[in-house]
This record gives C-alpha cells, sequence and structure tokens, in this order.
C-alpha cells in the first residue's frame, strides 16, 4: 500500500498561512525518505512562486502533485458568491470554527456558485503545473450548526429544484420543526439512507441531485483542461445528510477519499458529526439506529470502518480512505497505534493508497515514523 499526503498551506488570502515554503518541503523530504507516497495534496495559499518551489519538489521525486481547493465555501471575500439561506428565509452564517477555515457556504445550485471553483483556479493556479485537482467542501452543512443550516438552502431556485422531486417544500419544514425525529433514516444501503416521511426521503434525494449535478459540471470543466479528479467527502455514515451521493459522484472521478476519521472531535470527524445529530435529532436511540443500520455495535469501531469502507468498493473509482494522523483528543501523543491499526486495516481490505489527514504539517512525525515500519509498505 502507498500513501498521499495532505497540506493545509493556508488560505486564499496571502496574510494567513499554516506553514512556510521551506518548512514545507523539508518535511516533505523527511516523508519521502519513510513512506511510499504516491500523490501530495496541497492548497490553497495563492503565491503562485511558493506553489511552483513545492511543485518543482514533488515532481522531482517523481510524485503527483494536486492543488487542494474547497467548493462550495472558504471562498475568498472578494469573490461575489449567492449565499445559502435557510428555511427562515435569513443568510445562514455560520462564523470560523476553526483558525483560517470559513464554515459559511454558499448556494450549490447556483450557477455563479459553480463558476467560481474554476474561475479561481484558472486565475492563481493554472500555471504552476498541478497534474490534478482535490475539491473540498462539494456539499451542504451538517447538524454541527443546528437544524435551520443543517437543512440546507431554501433560496428559491433551490425551493424549485426541490419541488421537482415531489417535495412539499412547507410541509416538509413544518414537519421538521415540530418532530425532528423524522429526519432519523429507516434503511442503509449504497452509502445512503432513506427515510419513513416521502418529503423527507425526497428531499435527501432532491439535494444530493443538486449537489452531484454542480460537482459534475465542474468535474467536467477540469478534465477538459487535462486535470485529473479526486473528491474530499464525508465517511458514508454521515455524507447522505450533507447532499453527497458517493456512488453517483464516483462514476466522473479519479478517486474519492472519505474522511473516516474516527477520533477527531473536529468538522468531518465521526464523533463529532454523529454528536451533532444526537443533538438537533432529540431521540435517545439516534446513535443506536445509526449502529444498527450499519451493523455494528459502535459507530466509530473498526468494524464500522471496514463496513463503510467495503460499502464503497467497486464504485467506479479508487478509493483512499483518509484517516487522521495528527494526535487530537486527550490520546497519548506518545500512542501510534491508532494510525497503525488504520494502515493495516485498510491495507487488509486491499486498499491501493490510504490518505495522511488532514494536514502532514501538524504533530505527525511520530505516526509517520511509526507507519514507516509497517510490512505493507509498497515501495514498486
Amino acid at each position: 500500500m502507498k500513501y498521499a499526503l495532505q497540506i493545509l498551506l493556508g488560505s486564499f488570502s496571502t496574510q494567513e498561512r499554516n506553514a512556510g515554503k521551506d518548512e514545507v518541503i523539508g518535511r516533505l523530504e523527511e516523508v519521502f525518505k519513510l513512506l511510499p507516497v504516491e500523490h501530495v495534496f496541497f492548497g490553497w495559499y495563492t503565491d503562485k512562486d511558493i506553489n511552483r518551489e513545492i511543485i518543482d519538489f514533488i515532481h522531482n521525486h517523481g510524485k503527483k502533485a494536486w492543488l487542494w481547493i474547497p467548493v462550495f465555501s472558504e471562498s475568498p471575500a472578494s469573490v461575489d458568491s449567492d449565499r445559502q439561506i435557510g428555511y427562515l428565509s435569513a443568510g445562514l452564517d455560520a462564523g470560523e470554527k476553526i483558525r483560517m477555515r470559513d464554515y459559511n457556504f454558499c448556494c450549490p445550485s447556483s450557477e455563479k456558485n459553480r463558476d467560481i471553483v474554476y474561475n479561481l483556479y484558472m486565475e492563481h493556479f493554472s500555471d504552476v503545473g498541478f497534474d490534478g485537482i482535490f475539491l473540498d467542501k462539494i456539499r451542504q452543512p451538517g447538524f454541527s450548526d443546528g437544524l435551520e443550516r443543517a437543512l440546507g438552502c431554501f433560496c428559491p431556485r433551490c425551493k424549485e429544484h426541490y419541488k421537482k422531486y415531489d417535495v412539499d417544500v412547507e410541509l416538509l419544514v413544518e414537519k421538521v420543526v415540530n418532530k425532528p425525529n423524522i429526519l432519523l433514516p429507516v434503511s442503509y444501503s449504497g452509502c445512503k439512507y432513506s427515510f419513513a416521511d416521502n418529503d423527507v426521503n425526497n428531499y435527501y434525494i432532491a439535494k444530493a441531485a443538486c449537489i452531484s449535478e454542480g460537482i459534475i459540471s465542474i468535474t467536467n470543466r477540469f478534465k477538459d483542461i487535462g486535470l485529473k479528479v479526486g473528491l474530499d467527502t464525508f465517511a458514508p455514515v454521515i455524507s447522505w445528510f450533507v447532499g453527497q451521493d458517493i456512488l453517483k459522484l464516483a462514476k466522473h472521478v479519479d478517486f474519492i477519499k472519505p474522511m473516516i476519521y474516527r477520533t477527531v472531535n473536529l468538522p468531518a470527524g465521526i464523533p463529532y458529526e454523529v454528536a451533532a445529530i444526537v443533538q438537533c435529532i432529540p431521540n435517545v436511540e439516534a446513535k443506536a439506529r445509526l449502529c444498527n443500520l450499519l451493523g455494528v455495535d459502535e459507530i466509530s469501531s473498526d468494524d464500522s470502518a471496514k463496513r463503510q469502507y467495503m460499502d464503497m468498493a467497486d464504485i467506479g473509482c479508487d478509493i483512499y480512505p483518509g484517516f487522521e494522523i495528527f494526535n487530537v483528543n486527550d490520546r497519548d501523543p506518545t500512542d501510534t497505534s491508532y494510525a497503525t491499526t488504520q494502515a493495516a486495516l485498510y491495507s487488509e481490505l486491499g486498499a491501493k493508497q490510504t490518505v495522511l489527514s488532514y494536514t502532514l504539517m501538524g504533530d505527525t512525525m511520530r505516526n509517520i515514523k511509526a507507519l514507516s515500519t509497517l510490512p505493507f509498505n509498497n515501495w514498486s
């Protein structure tokens, strides 16, 4: 098995940087000696000279360089976008949860918004030598900011889209506000949930169709200019709630990286996102229901990770599961067992690569060194 690396350099603002060029190249050089790395995803700092030097270093070592860039969130303040509108007909702003990470979302049905990421690429990144593009934030918000944000956009354009899928929009909102328990799914198959209430069920289908339409359109534009395309998605246990139809998207890209983050209490982490679902759907059986539908005892267990990965196997593109390698929560910082256990699990399941997430520039080298001792690393 080989590895892909993920590095957050900073934001679109030239004032907001996570790491300098020399620091990044030094860390890459150290890791390249220890692990069989094939891909490096980094972004989305816009300094062309810095990006070129990092890409040249990556290419000189026989690796591929991918631009990591967000789609429906975190666009620069200078870009005009159609912001998401909640079901109360007000704009939804969440503010920043993590330094330099803006969790405000724009409307996925807006053609203007679908143009943003391509236009940013052409302006800032098209002439520096990236081999592919790694699209992040290909979703609507989750439950972590409350029920209204979790339901996504209800602008007039999106409302008309939902009605095409036989959703009674006004009735849907009334039902969810008065009885949020109807958002508990009743079945799970193919990385999707289904729901007992027809309006809820059709709403999630419509929501995913809107995002898929936008992402496929964006993907095709990048393919037309010769770029490979990969996608960052939530883990299957959460992805349907945020509008990601993984099986459909897989038919249009080179790989998908599901964020099967089992320990981190941050956005996209399974414990974080499931806790938010439980908070918004006040039902004592909410977490147990999700476990039952996946056929596992614990939502963040090895068995859960295996089930979610296998649900994505043979879906039309490569699957590179991502797991966190920075030290989080109260885990002993000298304990490397989580990283090595995850790598061993995905190697056993037949993954070609795993993505060491989500930023190599954190406190990661102890885990990197532990991974280098594993017998299944494939240097060929």
